[in-house]
């Protein structure tokens, strides 16, 4: 399902190249390991998810960034085939993970380790210190709530719907993509005369509306493979809504959440800040490519078809 936003959304002209560059570093360091999955990359256009939500963004950050997300869709893929890998694997990835954002020696020789390792020491490169712990803060509260997921995945415990709302922006990496945004446009993040409630507002309202139009986007494919992370499957399991209804709540909660968005927008631009102005303009590029990738440039999420890079065993 498509939405129309009130603001366009555009793609990084750099997105071709990115594509290529990132494509070879994860054949270099083994995360693509077949002629196939490299092809399933292509075809989905994965690589080109970055250049979605970051279209204005300069080669030199967006490029780690593009190598970040494919790790983060393997990653994906490897969870969603847990019933035919063993979920110790994906814990030992996230701590993994967690010891190379605190400096220390990685503790197992594998792709996505190295990957990680690669991607870490390139970004410690192009942004400030300061900037480098937020980042190492982000990501370590999306691994707290990944693992969330993957326990409530394992237990097959279809979580609360008050709970979903709160926990997904954060277990989609959305809030992450937000962290990237700031990078990318320059934001300044310690600036606490800048930061404030309505910017969490609206940061809030950003992530809950790409997720939720995630959600009603992949909602058929997903029922289909027995998935329990998603707003319309929770409320026909919680509240025993039918399909069209559980659609249709979703919808309606989506064009609230659009509405609230764009009157916090206006009320943020009265402050009259051009960096203000800069980071709404962002925050709806970033809304928009999101779902205009989604629904326009992946086959990732088609009802009928296989949308993952590694194959199940």
């Amino acid at each position: 399902m498509e939405f129309l936003y009130p603001f366009e959304s555009m793609i990084n002209p750099l997105s071709d190249e990115l594509d290529e560059l990132t494509t070879s570093w994860a054949v270099h360091f083994g995360l693509l390991k077949t002629r196939k999955q490299v092809n399933a990359v292509k075809q989905m256009k994965i690589n080109a998810f970055a250049s979605c939500l970051y279209p204005n963004a300069q080669k030199q950050l967006l490029l780690p960034v593009t190598k970040f997300y494919l790790i983060l869709f393997l990653l994906d893929d490897l969870t969603d085939n847990l019933k035919h890998a063993d979920q110790n694997e994906i814990e030992a990835i996230y701590l993994d993970y967690i010891n190379i954002l605190n400096e220390e020696e990685s503790k197992i020789k594998i792709p996505f380790s190295e990957a990680f390792n690669s991607f870490t020491s390139e970004w410690r490169e192009v942004v400030t210190k300061e900037d480098y712990q937020e980042f190492t803060k982000s990501f370590k509260e999306y691994i707290e709530f990944q693992q969330w997921e993957l326990e409530s995945n394992n237990s097959k415990e279809i979580p609360p719907i008050q709970e979903y709302c709160f926990k997904r922006p954060y277990s989609s990496g959305a809030y992450l993509a937000i962290y990237f945004m700031k990078i990318l446009i320059k934001f300044p993040l310690q600036d606490k005369e800048i930061e404030g409630c309505q910017l969490h507002y609206l940061e809030s309202k950003a992530t809950s509306l790409i997720c939720l139009a995630n959600d009603i986007g992949s909602f058929y494919k997903e029922m289909n493979e027995g998935s329990i992370h998603n707003f319309l499957i929770i409320l026909m399991e919680e509240h025993k809504f039918s399909v069209d209804e559980s659609m249709e709540i979703a919808k309606q909660k989506h064009n609230r959440l659009l509405f609230q968005f764009i009157q916090l927008c206006s009320l943020t631009k009265d402050k009259n800040n051009p960096i203000l102005s800069k980071y709404i303009q962002a925050l709806k590029y970033m809304i928009a490519g999101s779902h205009y990738w989604s629904t326009s440039e992946t086959i990732r999420y088609h009802n009928n078809l296989n949308g993952n890079i590694i194959e199940k065993q």
